[in-house]
């Protein structure tokens, strides 16, 4: 503290009482200026600080309340960019009168101006920044393939904040263009996703050079790997941006493929098959791919009841738990080459089991031809309906679709006590029978031993 003594070298004692209350004055005014010196202070400076920034494993800032010093790092378009921020919660100071306090409800964020359509940037998750504490925040920010690089720098903003505080730093990246970058912007497809076996799918690729070099005889491949189909084209030439700006016709950042298409075979199963396109560039060296989930409907089976009849010898038959049913399957061919059948058994699987003996059989013309059909209950099947569809064909087409039930009666398990029981009952009815027949053999033999004795001749 400052103490302002004026002496009254000259003057009257009115002017001597005016310097007094002039002295009051000053004295006061210096004794309000280390509160507000500290009020203003804690408003402008929280209770943390950027200690050290790091860009892609590269310091790029690191300062303290004395020291700064800042690098320029070089990226790539379409790169992941990686932040690392510390921030060091403030220690007590003393004589400056800041007092280190720990806050709340913290976070850190990265961001820069240059995307076409938004801002790129990432926040850190809320955190508590404690008194003396370091605290270690990563950021990962996307830049995009058409990321804004007119200008020579772009800034890279760094911002630590709080609900009533924050703190920023400002850093220069260069973003240049890939020496070598093509981009998909778009396929169009004709029917669409969904094609019919037999039937053809068309395709157009649109390509752009996003890269520092002019790209010459692009490959467009477009193939279905599971069908073994595949066809390809070239654009020849697409040149970077630099060169399209000379305005001439010829010069083209974009272009699309001429038209690719591809027949799916009339015998394609039903089923969902990869539709794959790749671009393939800087001779060969560098290839980008685009993958669809092509739908094939496959063409239903056709029947040939011109060709062949079929019959089923029952449509219900009641079986037991642990039992099966047969059902005879009588085919009969009406045309005039060798046809060979087959029955397929669908609705079995939850309950039960199935087989057909045999798996085939083969007809001359105007001849019939028998399968059995076996069909068991498991053993714990419970007593129901169950609805089985017997389908039988010849190849792939469908002669008859003819559907049975199989009543199933209940578990095997109270059928065997029933069994058991009435096998005890006959068992101790037999061996009563048996204690009888003994009993009347004892007693027989015993009459026949009196009877002997009596007939004797005693002398």
């Amino acid at each position: 503290m400052i103490i302002l003594n004026l002496k009254i070298l000259r003057g009257g004692q009115k002017m001597n009482k005016i310097l007094k209350i002039v002295n009051v004055f000053f004295v006061a005014l210096l004794l309000l200026v280390p509160s507000y010196v500290k009020n203003v202070r804690s408003a402008e400076s929280p209770d943390y600080f950027i200690e050290r920034i790091d860009v892609d494993g590269t310091t790029v800032f690191e300062g303290d309340l004395n020291r700064v010093s800042r690098d320029t790092v070089n990226l790539e378009r379409g790169e992941t960019l990686t932040v690392e921020v510390w921030v060091r919660g403030v220690e007590d100071i003393g004589d400056n009168n800041l007092s280190g306090d720990t806050v709340d409800n913290v976070k850190v964020k990265a961001f820069m101006s240059g995307g076409e359509f938004d801002d790129v940037e990432d926040t850190s998750d809320v955190f508590t920044v404690r008194e003396g504490v370091l605290h270690k925040k990563v950021l990962r920010l996307d830049i995009p393939e058409d990321f804004d690089i007119e200008d020579e720098t772009t800034t890279l903003n760094i911002e630590v904040f709080d609900g009533d505080n924050s703190r920023e730093e400002d850093l220069e990246l260069n973003i240049v263009e890939k020496r070598h970058a093509l981009n998909i912007l778009d396929v169009i497809l004709n029917p669409g996703l969904t094609v019919e076996s037999g039937k053809t799918v068309f395709g157009t690729v649109r390509v752009e050079n996003l890269g520092e070099k002019t790209e010459r005889d692009v490959k467009i491949v477009m193939s279905i790997p599971e069908l073994g189909l595949s066809t390809r084209t070239f654009i020849d030439e697409l040149v970077n941006e630099e060169d399209a700006e000379n305005d001439d016709e010829d010069d083209k950042v974009s272009a699309s493929s001429d038209e690719l298409f591809l027949k799916i075979p009339e015998d394609t199963k039903e089923g969902t098959y990869t539709l794959k396109f790749d671009v393939v560039y800087n001779r060969g060296h560098s290839s980008l791919t685009k993958t669809y989930a092509l739908n094939v409907k496959g063409i239903a089976p056709t029947l040939v009841k011109e060709q062949a009849i079929a019959s089923v010898d029952t449509t219900l038959q009641t079986v037991e738990a642990g039992k099966g049913a047969i059902f005879k399957v009588m085919v009969t061919n009406l045309g005039t080459k060798t046809m060979t059948f087959s029955t397929d058994v669908a609705g079995v699987t939850s309950w039960g089991n199935s087989r057909v003996d045999p798996a085939s059989v083969t007809v001359a013309p105007d001849q019939t031809g028998e399968m059995f059909v076996f069909i068991g209950a498991n053993e714990n099947a419970q007593a129901a309906d169950n609805a089985v569809t017997l389908t039988v064909k010849s190849g792939e087409n469908i002669v008859k679709q003819v559907p049975v039930t199989v009543k199933v009666s209940g578990a095997q398990t109270q059928d065997t006590f029933g069994s058991l029981r009435r096998g005890l009952e006959i068992g101790f009815i037999v061996l009563l029978i048996v204690l009888v027949i003994l009993g009347l053999i004892l007693a027989a033999r015993k009459l026949g031993g009196k009877e002997e004795e009596e007939g004797k001749t005693y002398y």
